[in-house]
């Protein structure tokens, strides 16, 4: 038996899983300056079908760890498409209890989400972030997210 799940929410099952899902999205609001999103845009676009959620299970304990949230989004000027990681989280360090593996929950579900891009036909698997991190792990020589290189920096003068 693998060690973690990746569970797909069913458009009929998101009532059920909404709560565990809202409260990771509005943490990841709250973390993250000029998201252009609401917790609810999330809700509509699984619930319609235009986005994908995933509960990440510890087969060992039932507990679920976290969450992703991907859709597949058009590569400009082509037929291409790519697999957009929208939000993922993990239950935060006052909720651990001894056992939780969440660097190996973190790990399964990047493997489901490339299997997830590779099966579904999508070029690559792709995600954007204000937050630091990630370069700062790998600058450090830390494990940072597998498969995963930056692909570019992108740069904003907001207007409004």
């Amino acid at each position: 038996m693998d060690e973690f799940t990746c569970e797909p929410v069913a458009s009929g099952q998101l009532h059920v899983a909404w709560p565990f899902l809202k409260r990771g999205l509005e943490a990841i609001v709250r973390k993250t300056p000029n998201i252009r999103w609401i917790p609810e845009d999330v809700y509509a676009a699984v619930q319609h079908n235009h986005a994908s959620a995933y509960l990440v299970r510890d087969n060992h304990s039932g507990r679920v760890l976290g969450f992703f949230v991907v859709h597949p989004q058009n590569l400009g000027f082509s037929d291409r498409t790519e697999l957009f990681l929208w939000a993922a989280w993990t239950i935060p360090l006052r909720e651990r209890v001894n056992g939780d593996n969440v660097d190996g929950a973190i790990r399964a579900a990047i493997e489901h989400m490339v299997k997830l891009t590779h099966d579904g036909g999508h070029v690559g698997l792709v995600f954007l972030t204000a937050r630091k991190g990630f370069s700062i792990a790998n600058r450090l020589g830390k494990p940072g997210l597998p498969y995963f290189q930056p692909a570019f920096t992108a740069y904003r003068v907001n207007i409004q």
